[in-house]
């Protein structure tokens, strides 16, 4: 039987300190900023980020991933975790409780923002034809 791999944990530590430089320094943030919002001494912060190492409770990179404004996509792509499939981003916006983790994500805010007349059925249906023509372009490969 095939083990299905989930992750891929080459180069891990490496994409987890060049990707915590950049959100950083998108953000406009100092280590001293970050390590205060997550609650953790500066050093500990400065090790994660130029060593990428010993960042391995869930929780601190839960924490860390949150003060730096990580999106959805990005957690995705740094865990190298599977894509959500177009049904699972179809449920999330068929429940209130899923709606508002939709909220929450980076996209529903930028589209708020940029079209703030939209009515909130209408973003859920816009991320839900998102989902459809990314399902089609992953399947096209």
């Amino acid at each position: 039987m095939d083990e299905q791999k989930y992750f891929d944990l080459t180069n891990l530590e490496e994409r987890i300190k060049k990707q915590l430089r950049e959100n950083r320094k998108k953000s406009k943030l100092t280590p001293v900023d970050v390590a205060d919002r997550v609650g953790k001494s500066t050093d500990t912060y400065r090790r994660w980020e130029s060593r990428g190492k010993h960042l391995t409770c869930i929780y601190d990179l839960a924490e860390v991933f949150k003060a730096l404004n990580f999106t959805t996509t990005e957690i995705i792509h740094l865990l190298d975790l599977p894509p959500l499939t177009f049904e699972e981003i179809k449920a999330m916006t068929e429940t209130e409780e899923m709606l508002e983790e939709v909220k929450e994500s980076g996209i529903y805010f930028y589209i708020k923002k940029q079209c703030a007349d939209m009515k909130i059925v209408t973003i859920s249906k816009l991320l839900v034809i998102l989902a459809e023509e990314l399902e089609r372009k992953i399947k096209s490969r």
